[in-house]
């Protein structure tokens, strides 16, 4: 036996296709000054509806290597807990290239 649904049932319904959505935060640990999220941090995002993170970097007070990381958790909509994504973040801030100018000294040395 076969059964042709019929309209209006359950799975024709447009609530019925919508897909699940997932609330998301991302966070910086640890807490630095020299990288920021930009707003917002946190959002839902599905298989239709793709979110992105913005990172801003600004320059530290000192030259070095700084690292922190950018997590990444989330929740379904049935209270589920995702897989968090960690990534390493990490700026290289080379010293100043600077350049030595030297003036010869000379004093009292007769020209050829």
């Amino acid at each position: 036996m076969t059964t042709t649904p019929t309209a209006g049932a359950a799975h024709d319904r447009p609530e019925h296709h919508q897909p699940a959505t997932n609330h998301v935060t991302a966070t910086i640990t640890p807490a630095v000054s020299w990288l920021q999220l930009l707003p917002p941090s946190s959002g839902q995002v599905s298989a239709t509806a793709g979110a992105g993170i913005v990172l801003s970097a600004t320059r530290p007070p000192t030259y070095g290597v700084y690292q922190a990381t950018l997590t990444v958790t989330g929740t379904t909509n049935a209270g589920a807990h995702l897989v968090p994504a960690v990534t390493a973040v990490t700026l290289h801030l080379p010293a100043a290239a600077h350049r030595l100018q030297s003036f010869p000294v000379l004093k009292n040395v007769p020209l050829p």
